[in-house]
């Protein structure tokens, strides 16, 4: 049982409420993170990475209560990466991280501050990144189905010789 579910009645309340109040914060966090590197103009990750590492992120989230062993999964995965594509590409998995520590730590401060539940800060920050590794999976779906559509638009359209 995670320690937001440890949580009893209105504090539950309150940390569920103040969460849902910012979950287009973690959605947007996700998608500028992607739009900022595996999917940066110009400079996309060609395909190096896989929709697949991202569920298998959301699966390793969703198996632990350890921030720290979701990001050193995640810094594993950098490692074990050759070159600079996949979860190098731009820092990605670095930036991932980042995010996890600053901008969903930040957010988690304030769910607790503002439900009056201090006790459960590290519970909420798990589940923020939980979430945020959700919506991130989505996004990069949804981005690298326009991107192969734009590549076959653009291969179609010098087929053509337009």
């Amino acid at each position: 049982m995670s320690g937001i579910a440890m949580a009893e009645g209105p504090s539950a309340l309150r940390v569920r409420r103040a969460l849902e109040a910012r979950l287009d914060r973690v959605v947007t966090l996700a998608r500028e993170l992607l739009a900022s590197t595996l999917f940066a103009r110009g400079d996309d990750h060609r395909g190096t990475f896989r929709e697949a590492q991202l569920r298998n992120a959301v699966v390793v989230a969703g198996s632990t209560e350890s921030l720290e062993a979701i990001k050193s999964w995640v810094r594993y995965q950098v490692g074990r990466e050759a070159g600079r594509g996949g979860w190098r590409h731009r820092d990605f998995g670095e930036a991932l991280v980042r995010q996890i520590e600053q901008e969903l730590a930040a957010l988690a401060s304030e769910i607790a501050t503002t439900a009056d539940a201090a006790e459960v800060q590290p519970a909420i920050h798990v589940a923020l990144t939980r979430q945020y590794l959700g919506y991130l999976h989505r996004h990069f779906v949804f981005a690298e189905m326009e991107r192969q559509r734009e590549r076959r638009t653009a291969q179609a359209a010098r087929g053509s010789g337009r």
